[in-house]
């Protein structure tokens, strides 16, 4: 299996298990929706079956901890404050939508909360909403986030409440249903790359202000930015986690 295909899949919440017999390998792909044209556009021969249920919503909690999205803001599983100013978010992560425990969530918490402001905020694939509940926090009038995964948004819903966001409205669905005369400040998206270039034309459509991209490749940073049609747009600032990287764009004018 090719790195890229592994990240690619890590991104959709798949967990990976690789199995070696001599100098031959096989992977468990353990998914909760089907990944059938994904394996069969490259040519991979697979078998699927049906598991029962692992009871991800309770074992997550044996893998995965607590942490710092950034230096201000810390996400956590069971609730907590912090009396000097620092911000907590608190999630159930569910089916791993979310976790902030993957670099490219902590990038894109990074880029947004450095123009964070009194506005309109738009979050394109919100998965566990961690990424509009921080931005709810750091003081964003009003948050929209949507996702095409309905499983995700009822996880992002039970976050939300947890958080008493009342200030961030949800939807099913893609940026596609968004009317050109909404006009955000900001729009982010942490999804795989190639996702992010379809959505572009509909970002731009919008012209915000910012615009943060994440879940790209560091490799292909490049080649990504020289990729997209900028269209009034410069890179302002590109930070890099790992084998990730993520972005933020401004409006020339």
């Amino acid at each position: 299996m090719s790195d890229a295909l592994k990240r690619q899949l890590e991104l959709l919440s798949v967990q990976i298990a690789e199995e070696k017999f001599g100098r031959k390998a096989s992977w468990l792909l353990y998914s909760e929706s089907s990944l059938d044209d994904l394996l069969a556009s490259r040519d991979i021969v697979f078998e699927k079956k049906t598991v029962d249920d692992s009871g991800w919503e309770n074992l997550w909690q044996n893998y995965i901890e607590e942490g710092w999205l950034t230096e201000k803001v810390y996400y956590c599983f069971k609730e907590k404050t912090f009396d000097d100013g620092r911000i907590a978010v608190f999630i159930n992560p569910s089916l791993a939508f979310g976790t902030g425990n993957h670099p490219t969530t902590r990038l894109a918490a990074r880029l947004l909360e450095k123009v964070a402001k009194a506005a309109v905020m738009l979050e394109i694939g919100t998965g566990s909403a961690i990424l509009a509940i921080m931005a709810s926090k750091l003081g964003y009038k009003a948050v929209y986030a949507c996702d095409n995964d309905i499983r995700a948004l009822k996880n992002a819903k039970e976050n939300i409440n947890s958080n008493c966001c009342d200030n961030i409205f949800l939807w099913a669905g893609s940026i596609r249903a968004v009317k050109p005369t909404f006009k955000p400040y900001l729009v982010a998206a942490n999804i795989i790359s190639t996702a992010l270039k379809e959505i572009h034309p509909y970002i731009l459509r919008l012209h915000p202000k910012y615009i943060v991209y994440s879940g790209i490749l560091k490799k292909e940073g490049s080649s990504f930015i020289s990729s997209l049609d900028m269209h009034g747009y410069q890179p302002e600032e590109v930070l890099h986690s790992k084998e990730w990287s993520g972005i933020r764009l401004k409006a020339e004018t």
